[in-house]
């Protein structure tokens, strides 16, 4: 029992030096462990992803190179982590003052409808093999007026918007390697306008199948399709970065640059027979295609049959009613565009072309092919001060390019643009020559395109026509009725009103009735057009006697 007593303390004192070395160690491993965490994470911080060489058998580490000029090397990344710079996923929820600002313009400066200085001179394209439909195509935009003012002013993000730039890393690798058609056209309207003879739309000839898939190099292609596509293109690439969220219908997205000088508005509408119920859907246009074979002769004609109303064959199910009744639809314009393209339909399915005469003028009129609440209005439809200045606008366009075509098909012929320069001279853009016309070249039967841009008028218009030319020194409008001098009339006694006088003053009309006599007459010539916006010819004394006695004679029955 001694033996025992004593070697127990012995036991448990080495015991517990034992566990206190233990709890010493695993304190002292317990501490180490970050310290030899911490310099490696702080290294690798420090270091970019490394990178291999696709090109090489052996793996090389690129720290010093960055990503994204790894990727433009065509170098493969090795460990790549998605970081919220490189997901679109990540970026933040948009805030308050980001809300607000989606609802502005994408293209905020002012159209200017003219070119930014006078007497300007566009060179002549090169023909690089069949490219006459493309060279057309382009001479008719560099003479567009706002267009050209906007090309030739502008910078390229300004051109583009805020959904045309990139603002991810992913989204700028992505742009880089895109072809972008507005810095494209912006690039070569520099070129064209810096006074050199001829110059060659490379750009647009080395990328053709980037931005025109079904249209193939070196051979002789359709330029009205040219021309969508390439308008579809800049469309594009002004919105190719826009949010998830905004939606493909987006009254933004109609903001534009494009939009704003060559989008326009189709209404559709299809009328039941049964309750009378309208049925409307909208459509946006960069052009107006018109058909011009059963006997068409006139761009009239063919827009008098392009909004003529149109029997369905087929049962309408009424949305109203809820039944299948007789229907008709009707095709107007909506809103109109600031640059209007009259695509006439002269090749067939079976790739005949139509070489008859389409007769068309220098003005053309579109009030009567608008929609009812639509007349008189621009492509802006809001009474705010800028678009009271342009009422009666929408009806009124000037011929400013004629894109024709020589041959018997859409693969075959040769393309030549007839433009009006700025200063207001007409030419003869056939490839790189260069003529001079002396007139615009009306009922042409090669036109092929017509494109025309739209007039203004001011809020004084209506005291002169609209195609009057201006008069030097300052402009006082005609006194009005009232302020003219007139008998002085006794109030005394009103007079009563013969049955002659009754019959030459007539009777009076209802707002609808006299809506429907505007309407039911004969609009057709432009001439009775124009005088609808000038005043009617002043009150003779007499007139104005016989009104006030008439007025009179009301109140006193009264």
């Amino acid at each position: 029992m001694a033996k025992g007593s004593l070697r127990s303390p012995k036991k448990s004192e080495a015991r517990r030096v034992r566990t206190d070395m233990a709890v010493a160690a695993a304190a002292s491993t317990s501490r180490s462990v970050p310290d030899a965490i911490k310099p490696g994470a702080l290294l690798k911080s420090l270091l970019d992803d490394p990178v291999r060489y696709v090109g090489s058998s052996r793996d090389e580490l690129k720290a010093s190179m960055s990503l994204e000029a790894a990727r433009a090397s065509h170098f493969e990344v090795v460990n790549e982590t998605t970081t919220a710079d490189n997901n679109e996923a990540d970026i933040p929820p948009p805030t308050a003052k980001d809300a607000a600002a989606s609802s502005l313009p994408l293209y905020t400066p002012r159209i200017v409808p003219q070119f930014p200085r006078a007497h300007m001179r566009a060179a002549g394209l090169h023909n690089r093999g069949n490219t006459c439909y493309m060279n057309s195509v382009m001479q008719a935009l560099l003479h567009t007026p706002p267009l050209a003012h906007a090309m030739l002013t502008q910078s390229v993000p300004t051109l583009l918007g805020r959904y045309g730039m990139p603002r991810t890393k992913k989204q700028a690798l992505k742009a880089a390697n895109a072809f972008n058609a507005v810095a494209a056209l912006k690039e070569f309207f520099e070129r064209a306008y810096s006074g050199a003879s001829a110059v060659t739309p490379s750009q647009f000839i080395a990328n053709l199948r980037k931005f025109a898939r079904p249209l193939r190099p070196g051979r002789q292609e359709d330029a009205h399709e040219y021309l969508r596509l390439l308008l579809e293109s800049m469309q594009h690439a002004c919105t190719c970065f826009a949010r998830k969220s905004v939606a493909p219908n987006d009254p933004v997205l109609m903001t534009t640059l494009i939009q704003k000088i060559f989008g326009g508005r189709l209404r559709s509408r299809v009328t039941c027979h049964s309750c009378r119920h309208n049925s409307d859907t909208f459509d946006p246009v960069l052009d107006l295609s018109l058909d011009v074979r059963k006997g068409i002769a006139s761009v009239k004609q063919a827009l008098d049959a392009f909004t003529a109303p149109e029997m369905l064959s087929d049962k309408y199910r009424c949305d109203h009613c809820h039944r299948h009744v007789d229907a008709t639809k009707r095709f107007t314009i909506d809103a109109t565009p600031l640059a209007l393209t009259v695509h006439l339909k002269r090749f067939t399915i079976f790739g005949n072309k139509i070489n008859k005469t389409v007769s068309y003028g220098e003005r053309l009129h579109l009030g009567r092919y608008m929609s009812e609440r639509q007349k008189g209005l621009g492509a802006d439809q809001t009474m705010d001060e800028e678009s009271l200045s342009t009422i009666g606008a929408a009806q009124q366009y000037r011929l400013y390019a004629v894109v024709h075509h020589y041959g018997s098909g859409p693969n075959v012929g040769h393309y030549v643009a007839s433009v009006r320069s700025s200063d207001g001279t007409w030419l003869r853009m056939d490839d790189s020559y260069v003529s001079p016309l002396s007139h615009c070249p009306l009922d042409d039967p090669s036109a092929y395109l017509l494109l025309y841009v739209r007039e203004p008028v001011a809020l004084d218009a209506t005291t002169t026509t609209p195609m009057a030319s201006p008069r030097k020194g300052p402009m006082h409008p005609p006194p009005s009725p009232k302020k003219r001098k007139v008998a002085p009339l006794r109030r005394d006694r009103p007079e009563e009103l013969s049955a002659e006088e009754d019959e030459g003053l007539g009777q009076p009309l209802s707002r609808a009735e006299y809506q429907h006599s505007r309407t039911s007459g004969d609009s057709s010539d432009e001439a009775s057009i124009d005088q609808e916006l000038t005043l009617p010819p002043p009150l003779s004394k007499k007139d104005v006697r016989r009104r006030k006695r008439r007025k009179l004679a009301r109140r006193s029955l009264a």
